[in-house]
């Protein structure tokens, strides 16, 4: 089930873990796992996972039914631009690294630059390192709307 607008998510993976069976959910979002030679009372780990969604997993037992609400999973833009802290001019050449995604970019002569990562939770908070030699290193969180002016200061 889609967590925003709670519509079925047909081709969801279902896997139980600890073992190598999967299923899909149907094109109404509904599923039925078999399991053989399973306790009615063994607690189970459920993942359920579908491109453009962040995936879910929760215990449940074997005769439990469950709602997996699946959050959709969103593409978002960092824009920036690096100046330099003393005179104010822009920075060409500053690396810009997303912390948590390993992905990045270099300022532009400008010093603009533009990220644009895909698949991220609607809530991602990106946390960004900015480094270029000469100057000491800048890390912060940066917003998702708008452009944010990194001010790097210079090296002593």
């Amino acid at each position: 089930m889609n967590s925003i607008d709670n519509q079925p998510i047909g081709g969801a993976k279902i896997e139980v873990k600890k073992r190598k069976e999967a299923i899909y959910s149907n094109e109404v979002g509904k599923f039925q796992l078999k399991l053989k030679n399973t306790p009615q009372d063994l607690p189970l780990i459920i993942r359920v996972e579908k491109e453009g969604f962040r995936p879910w997993e929760g215990s449940v037992s074997a005769t439990q039914s469950i709602r997996a609400e699946l959050e959709p999973l969103i593409a978002i833009e960092l824009r920036g631009c690096v100046i330099n802290d003393r005179d104010w001019m822009p920075i060409e050449g500053a690396r810009i690294t997303v912390e948590e995604r390993d992905e990045s970019t270099a300022s532009d002569n400008n010093g603009n630059f533009i990220i644009r990562l895909k698949n991220v939770p609607q809530d991602f908070k990106p946390m960004i390192r900015v480094e270029k030699e000469g100057f000491d290193p800048w890390k912060g969180y940066v917003p998702t709307d708008g452009v944010i002016r990194i001010r790097l200061k210079p090296s002593p």
